[in-house]
């Protein structure tokens, strides 16, 4: 059963769990939260357009930009 939490406070193509908080990824900011209930936006750094975002088991991330022309890899998902 799934149960509505509220938004993120914008659009988001990837949401995962970073081992200690999930992170939700759209444009040039990443929502955090570590309950899925209360979220904090931050800006990316060094990439303007992440949308859809994976996370290796080591922790490495790799992503793509909504339009598919740019891919970035990341060692915080934070910094691109």
């Amino acid at each position: 059963t799934w149960t509505r939490t509220g938004t993120v406070g914008g659009s988001v193509g990837s949401v995962l769990w970073t081992g200690s908080a999930f992170a939700a990824y759209g444009g040039s900011r990443v929502y955090v939260s570590a309950d899925g209930v209360s979220w904090q936006s931050q800006l990316l750094g060094g990439a303007s357009a992440v949308k859809y975002v994976a996370r290796s088991p080591v922790g490495t991330y790799a992503a793509v930009s909504g339009d598919g022309r740019q891919y970035f890899r990341s060692e915080d998902g934070r910094r691109w």
